[in-house]
């Protein structure tokens, strides 16, 4: 055909000049009424293919910019050489909305250095993922990252300026890690940071292995501006530590009663006994512990007495991991526990600057996108 002439379905069609078709009216009080009607039953309905620019556009201020159908293969499909397979724009609904009762609902891939589906949202959620009964987002990566958050402005409300958010509501789990051989969750803190940060019980089944253990609470004297830390006894056992006091009878005696669970936890006790108010010479355990008690004598009638004893677990779960207390490090834990590793900070400074320019060139092409939208749209009315 030549340029002016009129455009043939079935046929091709190779003038040089623009194809303009409009309709006015119609829209969501007449959603069967189409500006292009075209139905295809064994292959696309529409191909769009482009090699500078897109391959198929569709532009809509109330409803949806391009909708497509397919009962058996694609519903819309786009391909471009240099630029966007498919693009939807819409300043009121989703720009793009794929639906699938049995594959993918919106499927990207990537076969270079990009990203095979990307959301950018200025004020709002970028990409969300909504499942009744499965998944409702999913990352997988062979030899990288499977999902990536990342927030570039500090907040301690959880309002904002975090990377990854779960939330479990209704008793779910807010963040799973599950790993074989590897780490479940890993925390990395650069600087003055906190690698995890815990709000309320921490449940533990497994050890706890860390270079300090201190408890920290708001100091009961100035609450407001201090806190108050201690440090944790520590052991080359699984020690066990329990403490009283008790007053000696007349004859200078007493009987310690321990929890009946006593014997049954602990082993090879240890003693210690301190009289209150006057010296105690002759002060002594006259019997070790027996049936969950232990004897004290040799004190004066009405003494009391501070009395410690200690033990060491004999529980299942101590026999089954019992502590070695020298361990040789294995490859991935070459390195010197109280410095952070140098490769973890390389990892840090890669990630953060590869996000940066990543986020930087997707913002301003998001914007130009937009920009081109509204151009657009203001050409048409």
């Amino acid at each position: 055909m030549s340029d002016g002439d009129n455009f043939i379905l079935g046929t091709n069609n190779e003038a040089q000049s623009q194809t303009d078709l409009r309709r006015t009216g119609g829209g969501d009080e007449s959603p069967g009424a189409y500006g292009l009607h075209v139905e295809f039953l064994d292959g696309h309905a529409i191909g769009g293919h482009s090699a500078l620019g897109f391959g198929l556009e569709g532009i809509s201020f109330g409803a949806t910019g391009v909708k497509g159908t397919s009962t058996n293969g694609d519903g819309v499909g786009g391909t471009s050489s240099t630029a966007v397979g498919v693009a939807g724009g819409s300043t009121q609904s989703s720009g793009v909305r794929g639906t699938s009762f049995q594959g993918f609902g919106v499927e990207g891939f990537c076969f270079g250095t990009q990203i095979g589906v990307q959301g950018t949202c200025h004020n709002h959620i970028g990409v969300r993922g909504d499942s009744d009964n499965h998944v409702a987002m999913r990352g997988r990566s062979n030899k990288g990252i499977g999902v990536r958050g990342t927030s570039q402005v500090g907040s301690d409300d959880f309002s904002g300026g975090v990377g990854v958010h779960g939330i479990g509501s209704g008793g779910g789990t807010g963040v799973a890690g599950v790993t074989q051989g590897g780490i479940g969750v890993l925390g990395i803190a650069m600087g003055t940071g906190i690698a995890g940060n815990f709000v309320g019980t921490v449940s533990i089944t497994g050890a706890l292995f860390a270079g300090a253990k201190h408890f920290r609470i708001d100091h009961p004297l100035n609450p407001k501006n201090k806190f108050l830390v201690h440090a944790s006894v520590e052991s080359p056992d699984m020690k066990t530590f329990y403490d009283g006091v008790v007053t000696l009878d007349r004859s200078g005696k007493a009987t310690v009663r321990l929890p009946k669970w006593f014997e049954a936890l602990n082993k090879d006790f240890r003693y210690q006994l301190t009289p209150i108010g006057a010296p105690g010479p002759n002060l002594h355990v006259a019997q070790g512990v027996t049936k969950n008690q232990f004897k004290i004598a040799g004190g004066g009638p009405g003494m009391k007495v501070c009395w410690q004893v200690t033990g060491i677990r004999q529980d299942k779960f101590a026999k089954e991991n019992p502590l070695s207390v020298e361990q040789n490090k294995r490859g991935e834990d070459l390195r010197f526990l109280d410095a952070q590793s140098p490769r973890q900070v390389e990892a840090f400074n890669r990630w953060l600057k590869e996000d940066q320019a990543e986020t930087e060139a997707l913002m301003s092409a998001q914007n130009q996108r937009m920009e081109e939208l509204r151009k657009a749209a203001q050409k048409k009315k």
